[in-house]
């Protein structure tokens, strides 16, 4: 009676009290036949010895694993630790995640719309998914279905909520980015800190570091959207990778063990985590550092918003009805000398060269470089835009300040004079140019497409015509008083002055005016061409006589007895005459 009262309290103590013996599942009492072998003693005694010899055997007791989750293999485990094998729901959701995981890494910010869309998808599926297996199916036939229901209807309802509102989008961005940082953190560390109750740590830590990033990112904007959009598409990245190969933890259910109850818990995280920890942060770094350096790098504008912008729209690819390019240089005189092809040549490369000093930061707004027009070394007299073109290997470092060689007007031999050049200057010319390539157009509209696309000055091409003026013999201009009224002298008037049919014909009449404006007229005849700088257009410009817009251009004569000149600003109808003839006190 003594060892059955000691094994019936044995058996009766608590298991924590038991070193030794490993807790299985109750099981069902068996018939056992009635023998002497049989009997309570000797069973129990029999347990006893087990129980002494298996304490003498083992060095370390065997844990107690009071933690062990059972779940059934099946199609649920997006959120429980890994299965056996990779089922088809989540294997073709997973893979679908290892997709949208680069695209939001790389291309977060540049798509955010879509990239709100995946992660509200991601937050509103996951949520439901986890709502519906804790909660609100209980049935195992229909658990499954209603499950995988939920997070397709959820994911899809909190994806287009975000895409559609921007401000909701961007918070949505933000809390992933939290919660994808909260999820490397935990797993790696943070768990620490509630070993008891991991996931507590895990809910209270998540929903701080989710808010706080959410609301930065709707305050903040751009670079937390890159940093949160990297984060988590690095997350669904490599954890999408990990559900296939194995091994990568779940973070509410990370492996532990209680060697005994009430005492410390062990955590046993595979070894891979940390191989997926840094591969998580090395596709973060490169998703945000290509978002910062290409993908998301804003357009540079293809119109300047200062001055000389677009007012109104005219429904031809959005076309403006004025527009005029920036960093124009002020205007040159080429004197009497045959270069109008070479300052509106040197007018292409003066404007190129200011803009892109100017975005650099070599040069300020207020400030160019005078390039020169001597610098030919041959001869000026003739030529055509298109030599910079052709010639363009030789040339390419023979553009030079006009500091070094200043424009000379006298025609008598001086294109070859430069005294500023020397072996050295022309071996250290900082100055340089590349052609990429060469258009021509001939028709208004696609040249105004032109100008306003590329926001680049371009050499303009036109015929130079004389006007031939016709005055009609009458009253003073008698036949009697004047003698090229006589029969012999006089020419038959146009059809507009029908009341007489004898003319006195005035050539040499030019195609423009006080105004600067070249105008056209029926008596025009061609003989020869000029070049100069295109640099705008308005359409909406009422001309002194009556004429409706027209191109802009930077001309290379100076102001004189039967021409002037404006200034852009008029042109572009900026300023009011008024304002142009005190700043511009040349103007007619």
């Amino acid at each position: 009676m003594l060892l059955l009262s000691y094994g019936a309290h044995t058996m009766a103590q608590p298991p924590a009290h038991v070193v030794g013996i490993t807790i299985a599942p109750n099981a069902e009492p068996l018939a056992v036949p009635a023998s002497e072998l049989n009997n309570s003693v000797v069973l129990l005694l029999s347990a006893g010895i087990r129980d002494v010899m298996t304490m003498k055997s083992l060095a370390v007791p065997p844990a107690i694993r009071t933690n062990e989750i059972v779940v059934d293999d099946t199609d649920l485990d997006l959120l429980r630790p890994p299965q056996s094998k990779v089922h088809a729901i989540s294997g073709i959701t997973t893979a679908l995640s290892i997709v949208s995981g680069a695209f939001v890494a790389i291309l977060g910010f540049k798509m955010r719309r879509l990239a709100a869309l995946l992660c509200g998808f991601a937050v509103g599926g996951l949520s439901c998914y986890a709502l519906a297996t804790t909660v609100l199916f209980s049935d195992p036939s229909s658990i499954v279905l209603g499950a995988w229901l939920s997070f397709l209807v959820g994911g899809l309802l909190v994806g287009v909520i975000c895409m559609l509102v921007e401000q909701v989008g961007n918070f949505v961005v933000g809390a992933s980015g939290g919660a994808s940082m909260t999820i490397l953190i935990h797993i790696s560390f943070n768990y620490l800190g509630s070993p008891s109750n991991p996931n507590a740590a895990l809910y209270i830590f998540g929903a701080i570091l989710s808010l706080t990033l959410g609301l930065v990112a709707v305050l903040m904007g751009k670079p937390l959207l890159i940093v949160a959009t990297g984060l988590t598409g690095a997350l669904e990245f490599v954890w999408g990778i990990g559900y296939f190969v194995g091994q990568y933890p779940c973070v509410i259910a990370l492996p532990r063990t209680q060697y005994l109850t009430g005492g410390a818990w062990h955590y046993d995280n595979p070894s891979a985590w940390w191989v997926y920890l840094s591969a998580s942060l090395a596709v973060a770094i490169v998703g945000i550092g290509l978002q910062f350096a290409v993908t998301a790098v804003d357009a540079p504008p293809k119109k300047p918003q200062d001055l000389h912008h677009a007012t109104r729209k005219s429904g031809h690819r959005d076309l403006p009805f004025k527009f005029a390019v920036s960093h124009v240089t002020p205007r040159k005189d080429q004197s009497m000398r045959g270069t109008c092809w070479d300052f509106a040549t040197i007018g292409v490369l003066e404007q190129s060269y200011r803009a892109e000093a100017i975005r650099k930061g070599y040069l300020t707004v207020n400030q160019y470089v005078s390039f020169s027009e001597q610098m030919w070394k041959n001869s000026t007299e003739g030529g055509e835009v298109a030599v910079l073109y052709y010639l363009q290997y030789g040339l390419k470092e023979s553009v030079f300040p006009d500091a070094i060689c200043p424009y000379l007007n006298d025609n008598n031999g001086s294109d070859s004079i430069c005294p500023g050049l020397s072996d050295t200057r022309h071996a250290d010319n900082p100055i340089s140019f590349t052609i990429r390539s060469m258009e021509t157009w001939y028709e208004d509209l696609t040249i105004k497409q032109q100008l306003f696309a590329q926001n680049k000055a371009m050499a303009l091409s036109t015929p130079v015509t004389y006007v031939t003026h016709y005055y009609p013999c009458l009253s003073r201009f008698s036949h009697d008083s004047d003698p090229h009224c006589s029969v012999d002298q006089c020419t038959l008037c146009p059809p507009e002055m029908a009341a007489t049919t004898c003319c006195i014909p005035l050539k040499g009449g030019r195609n423009r005016n006080m105004e600067g404006e070249f105008f056209h007229h029926r008596g025009m005849t061609i003989e020869g061409g000029h070049a100069m700088l295109l640099v705008g257009y308005n359409d909406a410009f009422l001309t002194r006589d009556g004429y409706t817009g027209g191109l802009i251009v930077k001309n290379s004569w100076l102001d004189g007895p039967t021409q002037g000149s404006h200034s852009l600003a008029y042109w572009m109808q900026e300023v009011s005459d008024w304002e142009e003839r005190v700043v511009c006190p040349n103007s007619y």
